[in-house]
């Protein structure tokens, strides 16, 4: 419902485009959800082979509801109860420096067969190693509702990502093959977690 959508380009390789949906509903066998606001937004720029952008994803509120059955011997009811709620919530990707000739190549490479694929695959992430590639991730999020039990009032999540010089070995046993700095900072209000610490400690 009130479904809005444009994408703008110009010659200076630079695109965005966004898509609002002023109600999404879904309607299942089991469960329901519906999203209110829904905002889709994505930008990139490039500038001497150096890839920048954000996607960037939002709303105002997401229900969801899962379907209870009863049978009896000569019907079925179903009851539809609480399963999330969540209101306010962005999720917001940044990225720079991303290596974008190699990146269109190994984009590419999914239609040239397997052999092709790994060559390209393999070029994609030594260049990525070289690049000093900037990632951020950060999210933001109030009201959490689970099963009726309240999580939290608000939540701020902020990451920033440095990939490992030596990601073309392609052997990914654990987070140090895949990062060099992984940093993650969450705030989330003080009587949530307090009783997340309360909670914690009667798990001891």
């Amino acid at each position: 419902e009130n479904t809005t959508f444009s994408y703008n380009e110009n010659k200076n390789n630079k695109r965005d485009s966004k898509l609002d949906i002023g109600n999404f509903i879904y309607e299942g066998l089991n469960e329901d959800f519906n999203i209110k606001n829904l905002k889709l937004s994505s930008n990139f720029a490039v500038n001497n082979n150096d890839l920048k952008g954000e996607t960037k994803i939002s709303f105002d509120e997401f229900n969801s509801k899962y379907f209870e059955y009863s049978y009896t011997s000569e019907d079925k009811d179903k009851t539809k109860k609480d399963f999330i709620t969540v209101k306010n919530s962005s999720l917001v990707f940044e990225y720079d420096k991303l290596p974008y000739e190699k990146y269109k190549e190994f984009s590419k490479s999914f239609a040239l067969g397997y052999e092709n694929f790994l060559s390209k695959q393999k070029d994609f992430l030594e260049a990525l190693s070289k690049s000093n590639l900037i990632l951020k991730i950060s999210a933001d999020s109030e009201n959490l509702i689970y099963e009726n039990n309240n999580w939290y009032k608000k939540l701020k999540v902020n990451s920033d990502f440095e990939l490992s010089k030596n990601l073309s070995s392609m052997k990914f046993d654990n987070l140090n093959d895949v990062f060099n700095v992984l940093k993650i900072d969450i705030e989330v209000d003080s009587l949530s977690a307090q009783k997340a610490l309360e909670n914690s400690n009667e798990d001891i």
